[in-house]
């Protein structure tokens, strides 16, 4: 009786593991399908993928949002036309793989780390007075310009 409880047991323990390790797997798996979506510029006709989006969004301040071309700004559609093999490894937007997914992923958090740190001592600069305060400085900037005309 114990040896059968014991089977029992491992059985349900080894596919516990094995359905969470599945769930993993395809949770990787979706996320890297989503971070590979192909878009296609409406403008300049040049294709990306998603995944450039995200870099962009994060490191240029004036990327307007989502589904823009990171060439010209302009709308960006998804491509749903057929993928051929020079896609893959396109220079321009090259379909990443799981361990690239993992470096972009580490490169978006670093990224938003910086901009933390980059919030916090400015409002430490601000704190002590180092740095003028942003209203004060556009009316000081509008007064300048305004003695220049």
């Amino acid at each position: 009786m114990r040896i059968w409880l014991t089977i029992a047991g491992f059985l349900i323990a080894l596919f516990t593991v094995s359905t969470i390790v599945m769930d993993k797997i395809y949770s990787k798996r979706l996320e890297l399908d989503e971070m590979n979506l192909l878009y296609k510029c409406n403008e300049c006709g040049k294709l990306h993928r998603k995944y450039q989006e995200e870099i962009q969004i994060r490191l240029d301040k004036n990327y307007p949002s989502y589904h823009r071309c990171p060439h010209c700004y302009k709308p960006a559609s998804l491509y749903s036309g057929e993928e051929y093999p020079w896609m893959i490894t396109n220079p321009e937007a090259p379909k990443l793989r799981l361990r690239d997914l993992r470096k972009i992923k580490k490169l978006i958090h670093d990224v938003e780390q910086y901009r933390k740190m980059d919030r916090s001592i400015e409002k430490f600069l601000y704190y002590y007075r180092i740095l003028p305060a942003k209203e004060k400085s556009k009316k000081n900037q509008a007064e300048m310009d305004n003695r220049r005309l």
